[in-house]
């Protein structure tokens, strides 16, 4: 029997059955005479389209790279009483198959329905790796080490897809709504559809795996791109009790070519119509204006390097360490990290403190200094990556001291923090530094905390299975902050409402003194805003 480890690296994840056949009944219809399975397995989907392509009179390829998945499937297609004329699979690469013996001018099948495998980039042969790179350029999409076997998947079956009439059918990660390495990707999807139709769960649908996936639903019918349509249903339940004939055209919204991520399209469309006219407002600025954000400390092994007040001693490396943050929950409920918060922190007996040794031989050091060194190269951690390619490895670069703090791992809002103490942290924080006089941008960490801004987050930034937003440093410099009443912000006004109100209750402060007062914004279009955060980020929440 097959180990998950064998499982996880061929990337094969069966189909449950409700989505197999949602999706083999939405493809495959009258007149559909060629139909294709990139990725077939053991025949999960094969099963229902075969089924309904007895109705319909059509043919289905299959291709799958295990020999062994394909046997299973065909036996299985078989033990089932499928007319055999119905179904040929073909033992291939996909990719292979793509470019050898269907080139990309014969767009020839009528629908593409699948469930593509999920393997990463550096889990590729090296032939596999240049064929999925043509596949991509092939449509103007470059590849990158980010890079999926579900993109070149998908790609590679859109390329196949006749122009006119055509339906693809697949199930596709949640990613491609929001990193934004698959930017590329979204645009050429927009190009080769004319209607998308994106199905959501509120709920994960796959048996073993955290992974958030979407049902993606295209047609072709020769016109340029009529629109998006984001649907969520809460579980499987819903999606057997579905018809696409339920689609509603009045849903649907236009597709912005630029930079848009997908998840924007779970909002209505005068939420999105409002989101659209307040990125072109020329009083808005970006956080990346005012300040840089970099990833924290990547020590290499934190359990070495970022220790607690006892630890220091008993090593006796008091005159070898640094002021540390290792974890968010120890910065505070409010906006200022101040000293007594620190003080707090190693009176509790928090990992407060990181290892800072100087660049120099480990001979050099006391002899308690150089026992703990030896016990780290005991354990062997001297070998790990990040370790192992630094020069003495017990030397952490970049321990600089930062202006302020952003978390790197969102639960609720982006949340900024001033820092006013000499700690940095490690990099599940990111580190904010300041572009001018730190004195004057102390206000930053004030006006970074309204409506607009955290409603903004939650599309500029990406969540996955487990319901926490993340913001890479590019994109968390690209999140928009209302500048025009600076200086009437308080910020020790913003760091008392949040520790006693929280979050709901600092937005009454900071927005009517931003947003209403600063942008000239409605009551109306306030409320819109603060109710696009509160969607957004309920609906990851809730994945949890």
């Amino acid at each position: 029997m097959e180990t998950d480890t064998e499982q996880k690296l061929r990337g094969g994840f069966y189909t449950p059955r409700p989505i197999a056949e949602f999706l083999a009944e939405w493809a495959i219809s009258s007149g559909n005479e060629k139909i294709l399975e990139p990725g077939c397995g053991n025949g999960n989907i094969l099963l229902p389209a075969t089924k309904q392509l007895e109705e319909n009179k059509g043919k289905i390829t299959g291709v799958e790279f295990y020999e062994v998945e394909a046997d299973k499937a065909e036996k299985r297609l078989l033990d089932n009483n499928i007319d055999p004329s119905l179904f040929k699979i073909v033992r291939d690469d996909f990719f292979k198959f793509c470019i050898n013996e269907h080139r990309w001018e014969n767009k020839s099948y009528d629908a593409v329905i699948g469930n593509p495998p999920f393997i990463r980039y550096q889990d590729f042969d090296k032939k596999q790796r240049v064929r999925a790179s043509e596949i991509l350029e092939n449509s103007g999409i470059h590849p990158t080490k980010q890079m999926n076997a579900w993109m070149p998947f998908l790609v590679g079956s859109v390329q196949l897809l006749r122009g006119e009439g055509g339906r693809l059918a697949m199930i596709i990660p949640a990613a491609l709504m929001q990193v934004n390495y698959a930017e590329e990707l979204r645009e050429f999807l927009s190009r080769s559809f004319s209607r998308l139709t994106i199905i959501t769960f509120e709920k994960l649908v796959f048996d073993g795996i955290e992974e958030e996936v979407v049902l993606l639903l295209g047609e072709t019918d020769g016109e340029e791109s009529v629109g998006i349509n984001v649907i969520e249903l809460k579980d499987l339940s819903d999606l057997e009790s579905y018809t696409y004939e339920e689609f509603k055209h009045e849903d649907i919204k236009s597709l912005d070519h630029s930079t848009e991520k997908w998840t924007m399209y779970y909002l209505d469309n005068k939420e999105i119509e409002l989101i659209r006219r307040l990125k072109k407002n020329t009083q808005l600025n970006s956080v990346g204006d005012y300040a840089d954000v970099n990833v924290g400390v990547v020590t290499g092994r934190n359990a070495f390097f970022v220790l607690d007040k006892e630890q220091v001693e008993e090593h006796g490396l008091k005159d070898y360490i640094k002021p540390i943050v290792s974890r968010s929950s120890h910065l505070g409920k409010g906006v200022k990290f101040a000293e007594e918060i620190y003080k707090k922190n190693k009176e509790e007996g928090k990992r407060c403190y990181l290892l800072n040794l100087p660049d120099k031989d480990a001979s050099e050091f006391p002899n308690k200094v150089q026992k703990y060194i030896q016990e780290g190269e005991n354990k062997e951690y001297h070998k790990g990556y990040k370790c192992s390619i630094r020069d003495p490895w017990y030397k952490v670069p970049t321990t600089w001291t930062p202006d302020g703090f952003l978390l790197r791992q969102i639960h609720q809002y982006p949340k900024f923090v001033l820092n006013e103490t000499q700690a940095t942290c490690t990099d599940t924080i990111h580190r904010v530094k300041f572009k001018e006089n730190k004195e004057e941008m102390k206000n930053f960490f004030a006006v970074t905390h309204n409506s607009l801004t955290w409603a903004f987050s939650e599309f500029i930034g990406r969540s996955y299975g487990g319901g926490v937003l993340e913001l890479e440093p590019n994109e968390a410099e690209e999140l928009p902050i209302p500048t025009s009443n600076w200086e009437k912000i308080s910020l020790n006004k913003v760091n008392q409402i949040l520790k006693e109100k929280g979050p709901h209750g600092l937005l009454d402060y900071t927005d009517r003194i931003l947003l209403k007062e600063g942008l000239d914004l409605s009551d109306k279009e306030i409320e819109t805003l603060r109710n696009i955060w509160e969607k957004l980020h309920q609906r990851r929440i809730n994945r949890n």
